[in-house]
Protein backbone atom coordinates (compact mmCIF):
# COMPACT_ATOMS: atom_id res chain seq x y z
CA UNK A 1 0.00 0.00 0.00
CA UNK A 2 1.44 3.21 -0.77
CA UNK A 3 2.31 6.00 1.89
CA UNK A 4 0.08 8.58 1.24
CA UNK A 5 -2.52 6.02 0.55
CA UNK A 6 -2.03 4.30 3.98
CA UNK A 7 -1.49 8.02 5.41
CA UNK A 8 -4.81 8.84 4.27
CA UNK A 9 -6.54 5.66 5.34
CA UNK A 10 -5.49 6.38 8.88
CA UNK A 11 -6.33 9.67 9.24
CA UNK A 12 -9.98 8.12 8.14
CA UNK A 13 -10.06 5.70 10.63
CA UNK A 14 -8.88 8.07 13.70
CA UNK A 15 -11.49 10.70 12.35
CA UNK A 16 -14.58 7.75 12.25
CA UNK A 17 -13.44 6.51 15.49
CA UNK A 18 -13.53 9.93 17.49
CA UNK A 19 -16.53 10.81 15.51
CA UNK A 20 -17.94 6.96 16.60
CA UNK A 21 -17.30 8.35 20.24
CA UNK A 22 -18.17 11.82 20.34
CA UNK A 23 -21.73 10.59 19.42
CA UNK A 24 -21.66 8.02 22.90
CA UNK A 25 -21.86 4.93 20.21
CA UNK A 26 -18.82 3.56 21.46
CA UNK A 27 -18.86 4.02 25.23
CA UNK A 28 -18.36 0.95 27.71
CA UNK A 29 -19.52 1.02 31.48
CA UNK A 30 -16.44 1.84 34.16
CA UNK A 31 -14.13 3.69 31.30
CA UNK A 32 -14.52 7.05 30.91
CA UNK A 33 -15.40 8.91 28.09
CA UNK A 34 -11.74 10.66 26.89
CA UNK A 35 -9.85 7.84 27.64
CA UNK A 36 -12.00 5.17 25.70
CA UNK A 37 -11.35 7.37 22.38
CA UNK A 38 -8.03 6.95 22.95
CA UNK A 39 -7.94 3.25 24.13
CA UNK A 40 -10.33 2.51 20.68
CA UNK A 41 -7.92 4.25 18.10
CA UNK A 42 -5.27 2.03 19.46
CA UNK A 43 -6.73 -1.01 19.25
CA UNK A 44 -8.43 0.14 15.74
CA UNK A 45 -4.92 0.95 14.85
CA UNK A 46 -3.08 -2.09 16.46
CA UNK A 47 -6.02 -4.30 14.60
CA UNK A 48 -5.38 -2.60 11.32
CA UNK A 49 -1.99 -3.53 11.46
CA UNK A 50 -2.21 -6.82 12.19
CA UNK A 51 -5.09 -7.44 9.52
CA UNK A 52 -2.49 -5.88 7.34
CA UNK A 53 0.51 -8.01 7.98
CA UNK A 54 -2.17 -10.88 7.19
CA UNK A 55 -3.18 -9.01 3.84
CA UNK A 56 0.21 -8.76 2.95
CA UNK A 57 0.66 -12.91 3.33
CA UNK A 58 -2.56 -13.21 1.36
CA UNK A 59 -1.21 -11.16 -1.71
CA UNK A 60 2.44 -12.94 -1.43
CA UNK A 61 0.71 -16.13 -1.38
CA UNK A 62 -1.23 -19.05 -3.30
CA UNK A 63 -4.85 -19.57 -1.23
CA UNK A 64 -3.42 -23.35 -0.42
CA UNK A 65 -0.31 -22.11 1.00
CA UNK A 66 -1.81 -19.02 2.86
CA UNK A 67 -4.24 -21.46 4.09
CA UNK A 68 -1.10 -23.45 5.47
CA UNK A 69 0.32 -19.91 6.97
CA UNK A 70 -3.13 -19.65 8.46
CA UNK A 71 -3.04 -22.33 10.59
CA UNK A 72 0.71 -22.02 11.36
CA UNK A 73 0.14 -18.54 13.10
CA UNK A 74 -3.40 -19.26 14.49
CA UNK A 75 -1.75 -22.01 16.63
CA UNK A 76 1.38 -20.51 17.09
CA UNK A 77 0.31 -16.86 18.35
CA UNK A 78 -3.73 -16.29 17.02
CA UNK A 79 -1.95 -13.44 14.38
CA UNK A 80 -0.88 -11.47 17.81
CA UNK A 81 2.47 -9.50 17.17
CA UNK A 82 2.73 -8.79 20.50
CA UNK A 83 2.40 -12.97 21.85
CA UNK A 84 5.41 -14.30 23.80
CA UNK A 85 6.38 -17.75 24.73
CA UNK A 86 6.96 -18.19 28.28
CA UNK A 87 9.74 -20.69 27.64
CA UNK A 88 11.75 -19.25 25.19
CA UNK A 89 12.39 -15.79 23.68
CA UNK A 90 9.91 -16.58 20.60
CA UNK A 91 7.89 -13.63 19.88
CA UNK A 92 5.35 -11.95 17.38
CA UNK A 93 3.31 -13.20 14.90
CA UNK A 94 5.53 -15.94 13.86
CA UNK A 95 6.84 -17.23 17.54
CA UNK A 96 10.48 -16.57 15.78
CA UNK A 97 13.32 -17.06 18.15
CA UNK A 98 16.00 -14.33 18.88
CA UNK A 99 18.48 -16.75 17.08
CA UNK A 100 16.16 -16.95 14.41
CA UNK A 101 16.07 -13.21 13.33
CA UNK A 102 20.00 -13.24 13.95
CA UNK A 103 20.07 -15.97 11.50
CA UNK A 104 17.62 -14.07 8.73
CA UNK A 105 19.68 -11.53 9.54
CA UNK A 106 16.08 -9.16 10.41
CA UNK A 107 16.03 -7.83 13.91
CA UNK A 108 12.71 -8.04 15.86
CA UNK A 109 9.99 -5.38 15.17
CA UNK A 110 6.84 -4.67 16.94
CA UNK A 111 5.34 -3.87 13.68
CA UNK A 112 3.21 -6.68 12.05
CA UNK A 113 4.03 -6.38 8.53
CA UNK A 114 7.82 -6.76 9.55
CA UNK A 115 7.23 -9.68 11.59
CA UNK A 116 5.24 -11.28 8.33
CA UNK A 117 8.21 -10.38 6.19
CA UNK A 118 10.55 -11.96 9.06
CA UNK A 119 8.21 -15.37 9.44
CA UNK A 120 7.90 -15.70 5.44
CA UNK A 121 11.86 -15.24 4.89
CA UNK A 122 12.73 -17.99 7.66
CA UNK A 123 9.60 -20.53 6.30
CA UNK A 124 11.16 -19.87 3.06
CA UNK A 125 15.04 -20.81 4.08
CA UNK A 126 14.34 -23.66 5.90
CA UNK A 127 11.12 -25.41 3.94
CA UNK A 128 12.53 -23.81 0.38
CA UNK A 129 9.59 -24.83 -2.25
CA UNK A 130 7.43 -26.67 0.50
CA UNK A 131 6.63 -23.51 2.00
CA UNK A 132 3.85 -22.85 4.45
CA UNK A 133 2.34 -26.16 3.68
CA UNK A 134 5.95 -27.95 4.44
CA UNK A 135 6.50 -25.64 7.63
CA UNK A 136 2.31 -27.10 8.38
CA UNK A 137 3.45 -30.62 7.79
CA UNK A 138 5.91 -30.53 9.87
CA UNK A 139 3.86 -28.28 12.39
CA UNK A 140 1.19 -31.14 12.67
CA UNK A 141 4.00 -34.05 13.28
CA UNK A 142 5.97 -31.84 15.60
CA UNK A 143 4.21 -29.31 17.35
CA UNK A 144 6.89 -26.56 15.95
CA UNK A 145 7.71 -25.66 12.72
Amino acid sequence: MNKKLNTQFMAALVITAVLFYSFGLGRSHGVKQENSSLAYVNTTVASFQMNEARYLAYQLLEPKQFGCLDFILTHESHWNPKARNKKSSAKGIGQLLNQTYTNIGMKHSSDPRAQMIATLSYISRWYGSAGPCGAKRHWVKHKWY
